[in-house]
C-alpha cells in the first residue's frame, strides 16, 4: 500500500528519524547507552539535585527505564541517589560522573550550540516556535482521535 503522503510530511519524517540516528550515534561515540547518556544530558541541564522523576518527565522516558539506568550508573561509580521527599530521588554526579560529562557530554552540549548560533538570524527562533506548534497539534489531533479508538492506552501492543 502506498500512502499519498505530502512531500513535507515524508521529508519531515526522514529528518526526525535521521535526527534520532545522530543522537543514537552520539551516545554510541560516547561509549554509553541511549538512556544513560539521556541521563546524564539531563542532570547537566537541570543540576545537581534534580529528580528522577523529572528526568523521565521531560525526557519521555519511561520511569521504569530510568530507574534502571540510574541503578546501573549508581553501580558503576557515575551518580549517587540521596532521599528527597516522598518517594523522590535527588541525583547527584559523582566525581567519576563529573568526569565523565566533562569529556562526552558537555563537548556535544557545545556542538549543539554552536549550530544554533550558526543558524540565520531568527531561523533558531523560528525552528523551535514552529516545531512547537506542530507537537501542540499532533498531541491536540492525537486526543481527538484517542477517545475510544485504543490510543490513550500506552501500552497496548500492535
Amino acid at each position: 500500500m502506498v500512502y499519498g503522503e505530502r512531500r513535507e510530511l515524508k521529508e519531515f519524517n526522514g529528518l526526525f528519524k535521521e535526527m534520532m540516528d545522530l543522537y543514537y550515534e552520539t551516545a554510541l561515540r560516547s561509549g554509553i547507552s541511549n538512556s544513560a547518556y539521556d541521563i546524564f544530558y539531563a542532570m547537566v541541564e537541570m543540576g545537581d539535585g534534580c529528580l528522577q522523576k523529572d528526568i523521565a518527565d521531560y525526557y519521555h522516558m519511561s520511569r521504569t527505564t530510568v530507574n534502571s539506568s540510574l541503578k546501573k550508573l549508581e553501580e558503576q561509580g557515575y551518580i549517587f541517589m540521596e532521599k528527597g521527599q516522598g518517594k523522590n530521588k535527588l541525583l547527584h554526579l559523582t566525581d567519576r560522573g563529573k568526569q565523565l560529562v566533562q569529556e562526552r557530554i558537555i563537548p556535544v552540549m557545545d556542538m549543539e550550540n554552536s549550530i544554533y548560533r550558526e543558524m540565520k538570524n531568527g531561523d533558531a527562533g523560528e525552528f523551535l516556535r514552529l516545531l512547537k506548534e506542530y507537537v501542540t497539534i499532533y498531541r491536540k489531533k492525537m486526543k481527538e482521535q484517542g477517545e475510544g479508538t485504543g490510543y490513550e492506552n500506552k501500552n497496548s501492543a500492535v
